[in-house]
Formats: structure tokens, sequence, C-alpha cells
């Protein structure tokens, strides 16, 4: 089984155009710099001028329409309300945000509760909220405030490039906000691409989370640096469904990016964007820098998410590390992936690079749990797929996929891991195929340690009492990687004695389950 590498390490650029900027009013006062003033604005923006009825926030206020506030420069500090359910045409831009936050003054833009913008589709170019470069911007989408397209999709009125946002500077928080239906796809359809949920380009001090929810995207949050000074991503605790990719990080035209921290986040459903000419080659996360002098580095970790479903046939990877382009690529990592939970549910489907696929030399794979549902043959995949140099891989619950583990470079430090569950189990490294553990010791001079006997998950991929992973794994307090001393739901490791492999640090059987259904009677 030779697997072939499905990604595309897309240099999406796109136009910046025009303002989206809703900003604060600051003052300097007596020259102690920017600070919440007394004559910072609220607004309130709904479908139509004048008092406004609904809501919580804007309930009772007087209203300004999207086209007034397009008009108005923000001020540090200034909270901008969007109120009700604005509509806007096809192919529009709704909100455009013109002037600048500062560094404890932010402009906000807050949806009450309740709120939606939305269009039939948003502009590709100049997106539903345009940000115009503007720097030091809270989107919060409060309680449940949604941005979304209403008729793109297979079969409905429009099939069209849309973005529901974009165009933001630096310092940039998103939270709490609904990106919906960006391109309702279906199996069979060849149309969607560039369908995006968050455009992110050339920004330094980036928050995408927590709480936001996307759905229907070819690539649900789109991200290239294009200087070389930016830096500090954070992609945390945000949810995905039925879209091609989650998450897209690349490079365009080259520079050096440093800091990148995706975790808390989870996934589910890549199927509905297979066709039968292989358009859309699905992932949950994929980095890529191919382009010569592209270079990610710095802290590039990847934690505690979680990705379980359908990866349909046309997939490439759940997390995908591209870093080749004939050898004339740049530079990644090292890349720290750890304590995720990563599981195709569909079985018998054309291998590709593998469930976590790294191309980039250098990284370390510690404590995940990654589960397939099986295959032989060319329908199998590989749970780990190192097509470089320099990889540990560390105290990982490896289940039931075709290929436990390939080194095609045939260095790589592997330890303490548990392996089970294949049809015909296997390792290869190089052009070595093993059968047995013992096989591999020897072609690998690896995983003395490591065991082929049941991890025995419950259903939630837990180990349950008699588990070959408890007990199993390393002690890697002394790595210094802080987040990995704790489990995918921060339950603490031991900072002495064995771990438990794989993501979670505690057995199903430990003990009682939390009480469910309880009443309270006041005496």
């Amino acid at each position: 089984m030779n697997p072939t590498i499905k990604g595309k390490g897309e240099d999406s650029v796109k136009k910046l155009i025009s303002h989206f900027a809703i900003t604060i009013a600051g003052a300097a006062i007596l020259g102690l710099g920017a600070v919440h003033s007394a004559f910072a604005t609220t607004r309130y923006i709904a479908q139509s001028a004048g008092a406004f009825a609904g809501g919580t926030a804007c309930n009772g206020q007087i209203a300004i329409t999207p086209t007034t506030f397009n008009g108005i420069t923000n001020s540090p500090g200034d909270v901008n309300y969007i109120c009700g359910t604005i509509t806007g045409s096809a192919g529009s831009n709704l909100v455009t945000v013109h002037g600048s936050g500062s560094s404890g003054s932010p402009v906000t833009i807050i949806f009450d509760k309740g709120a939606v913008l939305q269009a039939p589709y948003f502009s590709a170019s100049t997106y539903g909220i345009n940000g115009n470069g503007a720097q030091w911007i809270v989107i919060d989408g409060g309680i449940n405030g949604t941005i979304q397209n209403t008729a793109n999709g297979t079969g409905i009125a429009y099939q069209q490039a849309s973005t529901l946002v974009g165009g933001f500077g630096s310092n940039l928080t998103v939270k709490n906000l609904s990106f919906l239906n960006v391109y309702r796809h279906t199996s069979g359809d060849t149309k969607g691409g560039g369908s995006w949920g968050l455009y992110l380009r050339g920004q330094t001090n980036v928050t995408v989370g927590p709480n936001n929810t996307f759905t229907y995207c070819d690539v649900c949050i789109m991200g290239d640096w294009s200087n070389s000074s930016d830096s500090n991503w954070t992609i945390e605790g945000n949810s995905f469904a039925d879209s091609n990719q989650d998450i897209q990080f690349g490079f365009y035209p080259a520079g050096t990016f440093s800091n990148l921290s995706i975790y808390g986040n989870k996934a589910t459903n890549w199927a509905n964007w297979d066709d039968a000419v292989d358009s859309y080659h699905h992932n949950f996360i994929h980095l890529f820098t191919n382009l010569p002098g592209a270079n990610l580095a710095g802290n590039l970790w990847i934690y505690n998410n979680s990705a379980i479903g359908d990866i349909g046939a046309t997939a490439t990877s759940l997390i995908f590390l591209e870093n080749n382009n004939g050898g004339s690529g740049g530079t990644m990592g090292p890349v720290y992936i750890f304590n995720n939970l990563l599981s195709k549910t569909n079985a018998n489907v054309p291998t590709s690079s593998g469930i976590i696929a790294t191309l980039s030399a250098n990284g370390y794979i510690l404590n995940n749990t990654i589960s397939d549902a099986g295959g032989s043959g060319n329908d199998a995949f590989n749970c780990i797929n190192s097509y470089s140099t320099g990889w540990t891989v560390e105290n990982n619950i490896l289940v039931g996929c075709g290929t436990y583990l390939y080194s095609q470079k045939g260095s790589i430090i592997a330890n303490d891991n548990v392996y089970y569950g294949a049809a015909s189990p296997q390792w290869i490294s190089q052009s070595i195929w093993d059968t047995t553990l013992s096989s591999w010791r020897s072609s690998c001079s690896c995983d003395a340690s490591s065991v082929t006997t049941s991890p025995n998950l419950d259903t939630t991929y837990r180990p349950q009492s008699g588990s070959s992973a408890i007990g199993l794994g390393a002690n890697l307090t002394s790595l210094g990687i802080t987040p990995l001393d704790s489990d995918i739901t921060d339950n603490v490791r031991p900072s002495s004695g064995a771990w438990i492999a794989g993501a979670y640090s505690s057995s199903a059987s430990i003990g009682p389950n939390a009480p469910v259904g309880l009443t309270a009677t006041v005496q």
C-alpha cells in the first residue's frame, strides 16, 4: 500500500477590499493615553432606522441602518450592537467597519440575543462583514448570534464563492458567533470552492474562539500570512460540521510566521464534499508551507482537539502537515500534536496520506487516541504516515488502521504505544513491511515497550478497566509542555510515575459517574 498524497497547498489569495472596522471611542486625557471614556459611543444597528423592539440590549433603543453605520468612523471604546435579523441582497457586503480600536479599548461588534446577519450569499471579495484592515476589534456573537448565507449551495438558488467575515487587521478576537451555511454542499457537486467562513490574512495577535460554530464551508477558517512579522494566532474551542476543510493555514508569498496554537476544537462529517472527480480533499487541520521561503516556526501546537466522523472517500487526512512541492518548499516545525482524539468512522474507503500525515520534518505525536473503522488493501487508511525524518511518536493509542505507522524515511522514535485491531496488522519502515510488532521493532529500532493488546476503549474512546493503555505511557513532564501535563479534558496527569497512553488520563472505571437528575427540596 503506497498512499497517494491528495493535498493542495492552495496559495489562495483574495483582495482585502473596503472597510470593516467597528471601533470604540476612547480619549487621551491629561496624557494618560487611550482609556474608556464617557464619550465612547454605543450604537444599535438594525434593518430599519428608528425605535427597535426585540432582543435584549437592543429593545427600546433607537437603531441606525447598516448603510448609516458603514459611513461612520468608529473610535476606541465604541460598542456596536447587531439587532434582530438584518438581510442583505445576493452578493452583497452588509456591514463595513471604519476605524480601529486600541489596546485596552477595542471596538466591539456584539450580536444581541437572537441577532442574525444574512444574505442569499455574501460577496467573496467584500464579505458579509468587512474589516478593511481595522485593528483592535472584538466580534462577539453574544448568546446566539449568527451570520449566514440562506440560498447558496447544491440544488438551491445560488452556487457562488462567498466569505462571511474577512478583511480585519491585527489584534482581532472573534468569539461566540455561528458562521452557517456558507455553501450547503451535498455529495457529487463539483461547485462550492472558495466558500469560506472566516478569512484571515496578514495579521498578528488573532484569537478565534471560543464558542464559534462553522457549518458547510469549503474552508471554514482560511488563514494565510503575508508579512515576515505575522505571529501569534490562537484557534480555540470552536465547532465544525459538514465542511471540506475546517482549518487551513498557509503562506503567500514568502516569510516566516511564528506561534500557532489550535486547541479544544471539535469537528465532524466531511463526506458531503465528496464528488466523482475528486475536487475536494478533506482535512480537519491543514497547514502548508509549500512555497520557497514560507516558514512556520516558534510554538506550533495542535492539541486537545476532537475530530470524529465520516471523512468521506476523497479525504487527505484529519491532520495534514504539507511541506513538499518537490523539495522546493519552505520549512515547518517542530510541530507538537498531542491529546487529540481522531476517529475515522467510515470503513473501506481509498487510502490517502493517513489520519495524521506529516511531510514536514521534526515533530512530536504524543498521547493521541487515533481510531479507524477499518479496511483492507488499498481501502485501508494509515493511522500515522510520516513522510520525513525526526518525528517522535509516543504514548498513543492506534486502533483499527490498515497501517499503524508508516515511516517513509526510516528515521523515527516510537515507544509506549498501543497498536490494536487492524484486520491485517502492519507497520512500514521505508520499503520494509512488518506484520508483527517484533519484526517492526527490528526494522525501526524502536517501540521496545509498545504493545498489541486491547486498549479496551468505551464508546467515548476512554480506556476501561483492564486496558493495556493504563500504566503503559511514559511520564513526559520533563518535556516542559504545560498543556501536555493535563489530558484532553484538562484532567491533570501525575507529575511522577507512569501515564495512561492516549488522550485521556483516567480510565472510564475510575470513580463514580457524575449524578444526574438531582432535585433539591428547601426545608
